[in-house]
């Protein structure tokens, strides 16, 4: 049985120029760990003989996943880790068990916006798929937990010799390349307190929380904007009762209501959840 966390906590990280910047927001360097909500239920272990709750990994089944399994090698996911470097050479692919990670694009003048999150229903370095051996966009993890990564040469012989392993990969990398052009349409079009309501689902999918530690300067990065509308939107959110703000948090009151006052975007996205373990339908 799944637990439900009370809180998430998040630290911003995203390059010398911005990190100077927000250094004065960051939270103090605890870990906290949210355990997945993946629905599947395989049972696979890990090559340290704990449960794996990967999506991916635990969508395959018995007969494929002995053969990746020695390849797994378990790794810790700490708060403000970039486990995948804008332009930098990509030479793993990382599959999260718990915690969360930014998809964050940099401009050159030190400005960033995130484009999509992957938790643990996903992979991060899904450009392997294509052949692809540099990324466009940066993972810094936003809540820590752990993974299992696999070097680039054994994830592409096992896309070769696992047909259901390459199948759902696939997938994730379909769904994940819709998020993000949905995340694109959204900045355009959508004003910024249906994107914070959608962000703010999105992260609840993740990691089964109502809480979110983090601070307005770092929903500003993330949401390509800047503080004082963060604060107005989120003000707003909260006298329609849909979250309630704290210093240093935010909680989410009604998900109901918080679904029915996002934009659009939250339910085109929410539609694949199914398919990424976050939903049972």
């Amino acid at each position: 049985m799944a637990v439900r966390a009370r809180a998430v906590f998040f630290r911003p990280l995203y390059g010398q120029a911005l990190k100077a910047t927000l250094q004065s927001e960051f939270i103090s360097p605890q870990m906290t760990t949210t355990e997945s909500p993946c629905k599947h239920a395989k049972n696979h272990r890990g090559p340290d003989g704990n449960l794996i709750r990967n999506g991916i990994l635990n969508s395959i089944p018995e007969e494929e996943f002995v053969n990746i399994r020695p390849h797994l090698e378990a790794m810790s996911l700490a708060q403000g880790t970039t486990v995948l470097r804008q332009e930098a050479d990509v030479n793993q692919g990382v599959f999260l068990n718990s915690g969360l990670v930014s998809l964050v694009v940099m401009m050159s003048e030190g400005r960033s916006s995130e484009a999509t999150v992957t938790g643990c229903e996903g992979m991060v370095g899904i450009g392997l798929l294509g052949g692809l051996s540099r990324s466009l966009h940066s993972a810094v993890v936003q809540v820590s937990g752990d993974a299992f990564r696999i070097t680039v040469d054994r994830l592409h012989d096992f896309m070769e010799q696992a047909p259901v392993f390459r199948e759902v990969l696939t997938r994730f990398c379909a769904i994940q390349l819709m998020l993000i052009s949905q995340t694109a349409a959204c900045n355009r079009l959508h004003p910024l307190e249906k994107r914070l309501a959608r962000w703010l689902l999105m992260c609840e999918d993740r990691l089964s929380s109502d809480t979110i530690r983090t601070t307005h300067d770092l929903l500003a990065t993330l949401l390509g904007t800047d503080r004082p509308s963060i604060t107005l939107a989120a003000q707003k959110m909260q006298s329609e009762g849909l979250i309630r703000t704290t210093r240093g948090n935010l909680t989410v009151v009604n998900r109901a209501q918080l679904e029915e006052f996002s934009c659009e975007c939250y339910a085109a996205g929410a539609q694949f959840n199914p398919y990424l373990g976050l939903s049972e339908s």
